[in-house]
């Protein structure tokens, strides 16, 4: 019990954000407006047309979207916790799925810290390709505008959950350039595994239509048994077959299980059956999981 109780406060308590990470953030925000200047500076030399440069904002937002729609599907079901680079990433949206009003009380710098190590490695990234690669005007405002818009994903995303954002926040929420609350709420209330889009939400539709999610979901299962966590916070929607080979395999059991189940009072877990199988497994589980 005791080791029991030691890993599931181990895992809902988050590392607290190091000094680091803020730094990382004002260089993020330092690369941007560098970025920017220099792209303004191009247009201004290129001449290029205003209408150019107003078709590249909705490119930017719906590309951002769609990228944030794959990053956020990642964190949430198959990205390690114990990454330096986006372990914390990974538990700050596990947790808050359990707990969707804890973004209320974060600061945009608790917030955005998770995450700056990541968006660092990919401003470096952008910044070299374009030092190597010449790109049109239009092209570096588009890009411009995508890294900026996905490296504040998360930001966004926490304002749609605020209970009074800024009003200009508002209003672009209420123009749908920016998450809206009601956009959002779907995510939360479709089994975690639907409308990952955290920008504006303009992709949600693609994978809806398309079902890539639960789809890319069972492919894992079936050829690397891979186990998403959405299926673990939400056991309710593990789809039958998978439960049936559980039940005959309780090995494949993962052992984040038995801590969700005591840590998050949402988990309806429908493998009563081997529970008792699953706790005998649960100490070396949880070590292979948690260290």
């Amino acid at each position: 019990y005791e080791e029991r109780r030691r890993a599931i406060q181990n895992y809902y308590f988050p590392v607290p954000s190091q000094r680091y990470e803020y730094c990382l953030i004002l260089v993020n925000w330092a690369i941007a407006i560098g970025f920017g200047w220099q792209i303004v500076h191009e247009l201004r030399t290129a001449s290029v047309s205003v209408w150019k440069m107003l078709l590249c904002v909705p490119v930017a937002f719906f590309i951002a979207d769609l990228m944030s729609a794959g990053f956020h599907k990642w964190l949430d079901s198959y990205a390690s916790e114990l990454n330096p680079l986006w372990g914390s990433a990974a538990k700050a949206f596990r947790i808050h799925h359990e707990f969707p009003k804890n973004l209320n009380g974060a600061t945009y710098w608790h917030n955005v810290s998770a995450f700056a190590p990541f968006m660092t490695l990919l401003f470096c990234l952008v910044f070299l390709v374009r030092a190597v690669i010449p790109f049109a005007p239009c092209v570096s405002l588009t890009l411009e505008l995508l890294i900026v818009l996905f490296s504040q994903g998360t930001e966004i995303h926490r304002q749609s959950h605020m209970p009074k954002s800024p009003k200009l926040i508002r209003a672009l929420q209420m123009m749908r350039l920016l998450l809206h609350p009601n956009v959002h709420r779907l995510h939360h209330s479709r089994h975690l595994d639907s409308d990952y889009g955290i920008i504006n939400g303009w992709s949600n539709w693609i994978f809806t239509v398309t079902g890539i999610w639960p789809k890319l979901d069972r492919f894992l299962w079936d050829r690397v048994g891979l186990f998403p966590r959405n299926w673990i916070q939400v056991s309710h929607s593990i789809p039958q077959p998978v439960i049936a080979d559980l039940i005959s395999r309780p090995s494949r059991i993962p052992g984040e299980i038995a801590i969700y189940e005591s840590l998050f009072p949402r988990l309806q877990n429908p493998l009563n059956e081997i529970s008792a199988q699953r706790n005998q497994n649960f100490t070396q589980s949880s070590e292979n999981h948690f260290g």
